[in-house]
Protein backbone atom coordinates (compact mmCIF):
# COMPACT_ATOMS: atom_id res chain seq x y z
CA UNK A 1 0.00 0.00 0.00
CA UNK A 2 2.74 2.55 0.94
CA UNK A 3 4.43 1.65 -2.25
CA UNK A 4 1.48 2.53 -4.33
CA UNK A 5 1.14 5.86 -2.10
CA UNK A 6 4.55 6.49 -3.06
CA UNK A 7 4.30 6.18 -6.92
CA UNK A 8 1.15 8.30 -6.88
CA UNK A 9 3.19 10.86 -5.65
CA UNK A 10 5.50 10.67 -8.07
CA UNK A 11 2.98 10.36 -10.75
CA UNK A 12 1.69 13.78 -9.33
CA UNK A 13 4.84 15.65 -9.19
CA UNK A 14 5.30 14.48 -12.50
CA UNK A 15 2.07 15.62 -13.74
CA UNK A 16 2.18 18.75 -12.04
CA UNK A 17 5.27 19.57 -13.63
CA UNK A 18 4.55 18.95 -17.22
CA UNK A 19 1.42 21.40 -16.57
CA UNK A 20 3.15 24.17 -15.28
CA UNK A 21 5.45 23.97 -18.50
CA UNK A 22 2.57 23.87 -20.04
CA UNK A 23 1.35 26.80 -19.14
CA UNK A 24 4.79 28.70 -19.34
CA UNK A 25 5.00 27.67 -23.11
CA UNK A 26 3.27 28.99 -26.33
CA UNK A 27 0.24 28.43 -27.22
CA UNK A 28 0.34 26.75 -31.28
CA UNK A 29 -2.78 25.87 -33.68
CA UNK A 30 -2.20 24.96 -37.27
CA UNK A 31 -5.79 25.38 -38.39
CA UNK A 32 -7.65 25.21 -41.90
CA UNK A 33 -8.32 28.09 -44.48
CA UNK A 34 -12.25 28.91 -42.74
CA UNK A 35 -10.90 29.24 -39.32
CA UNK A 36 -7.50 31.39 -40.37
CA UNK A 37 -9.73 33.96 -41.94
CA UNK A 38 -11.68 34.51 -39.14
CA UNK A 39 -9.28 34.92 -36.73
CA UNK A 40 -7.35 37.15 -39.64
CA UNK A 41 -10.54 39.47 -40.00
CA UNK A 42 -10.72 39.93 -36.57
CA UNK A 43 -7.88 41.97 -36.51
CA UNK A 44 -6.15 41.12 -33.31
CA UNK A 45 -3.22 39.59 -34.87
CA UNK A 46 -0.03 40.11 -36.92
CA UNK A 47 -0.51 38.63 -40.34
CA UNK A 48 3.17 37.39 -41.46
CA UNK A 49 3.91 36.06 -45.06
CA UNK A 50 6.93 33.83 -45.01
CA UNK A 51 7.32 33.34 -48.61
CA UNK A 52 9.62 34.70 -50.99
CA UNK A 53 9.55 38.21 -52.74
CA UNK A 54 8.32 36.84 -55.99
CA UNK A 55 5.87 34.63 -54.38
CA UNK A 56 4.17 38.01 -52.42
CA UNK A 57 4.37 40.00 -55.53
CA UNK A 58 2.10 37.38 -57.20
CA UNK A 59 -0.88 37.60 -54.24
CA UNK A 60 -0.83 37.73 -50.67
CA UNK A 61 -3.65 38.10 -47.95
CA UNK A 62 -4.50 41.56 -47.55
CA UNK A 63 -3.27 42.91 -44.21
CA UNK A 64 0.02 40.05 -44.50
CA UNK A 65 3.63 41.64 -44.41
CA UNK A 66 6.00 39.34 -45.88
CA UNK A 67 9.39 38.23 -43.90
CA UNK A 68 10.81 35.77 -46.12
CA UNK A 69 11.81 32.62 -44.35
CA UNK A 70 14.66 32.04 -46.83
CA UNK A 71 15.95 35.90 -45.65
CA UNK A 72 19.77 35.96 -43.59
CA UNK A 73 17.82 38.13 -41.28
CA UNK A 74 14.59 36.44 -41.00
CA UNK A 75 14.97 35.93 -36.67
CA UNK A 76 16.10 40.38 -36.91
CA UNK A 77 12.87 40.50 -38.57
CA UNK A 78 10.87 38.12 -36.37
CA UNK A 79 12.57 40.06 -33.40
CA UNK A 80 10.58 43.55 -34.49
CA UNK A 81 6.97 41.80 -34.19
CA UNK A 82 5.27 41.96 -30.93
CA UNK A 83 5.82 38.88 -28.68
CA UNK A 84 2.49 39.05 -27.23
CA UNK A 85 0.35 39.46 -29.99
CA UNK A 86 -1.14 36.46 -31.80
CA UNK A 87 1.08 35.92 -34.70
CA UNK A 88 -0.53 34.21 -38.10
CA UNK A 89 1.49 32.90 -40.63
CA UNK A 90 1.41 31.31 -43.83
CA UNK A 91 3.28 30.12 -46.94
CA UNK A 92 2.62 28.17 -50.16
CA UNK A 93 1.17 24.81 -49.01
CA UNK A 94 2.31 24.88 -45.05
CA UNK A 95 5.36 23.30 -45.41
CA UNK A 96 7.30 26.58 -44.32
CA UNK A 97 5.41 28.13 -41.88
CA UNK A 98 5.04 24.38 -40.16
CA UNK A 99 8.79 24.25 -40.19
CA UNK A 100 8.62 27.78 -38.90
CA UNK A 101 7.08 27.55 -36.02
CA UNK A 102 9.65 26.12 -33.51
CA UNK A 103 11.66 29.41 -34.48
CA UNK A 104 8.77 31.80 -33.61
CA UNK A 105 8.68 29.52 -30.10
CA UNK A 106 11.76 29.70 -29.10
CA UNK A 107 11.77 33.53 -29.86
CA UNK A 108 9.24 33.59 -27.39
CA UNK A 109 5.85 34.25 -29.37
CA UNK A 110 2.78 33.44 -27.54
CA UNK A 111 0.22 32.24 -29.74
CA UNK A 112 1.46 31.50 -33.04
CA UNK A 113 -1.82 30.21 -35.97
CA UNK A 114 -0.51 28.23 -38.71
CA UNK A 115 -2.59 28.52 -42.17
CA UNK A 116 -2.07 24.35 -42.35
CA UNK A 117 -2.46 24.24 -46.34
CA UNK A 118 -1.18 27.06 -46.71
CA UNK A 119 -2.25 30.01 -49.77
CA UNK A 120 -3.43 27.25 -51.89
CA UNK A 121 -6.34 26.13 -49.65
CA UNK A 122 -6.82 29.57 -48.69
CA UNK A 123 -7.53 30.09 -53.05
CA UNK A 124 -9.36 27.32 -53.12
CA UNK A 125 -11.98 28.36 -50.40
CA UNK A 126 -12.28 31.45 -52.95
CA UNK A 127 -10.84 33.73 -50.51
CA UNK A 128 -9.05 36.50 -52.20
CA UNK A 129 -5.86 38.15 -52.53
CA UNK A 130 -3.98 41.36 -52.86
CA UNK A 131 -1.90 41.65 -56.20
Amino acid sequence: MKIRAYYSLILLFFVGACAEKADEGSVIRNVGAAEFKVLVDKGEGQLVDLRTPDEFASGYIEGASLINIYSPDFRDQLSMLDRETPVYIYCRSGNRSANSIYIFEEMGFREIVNLRDGILEWTEMGFGLVQ
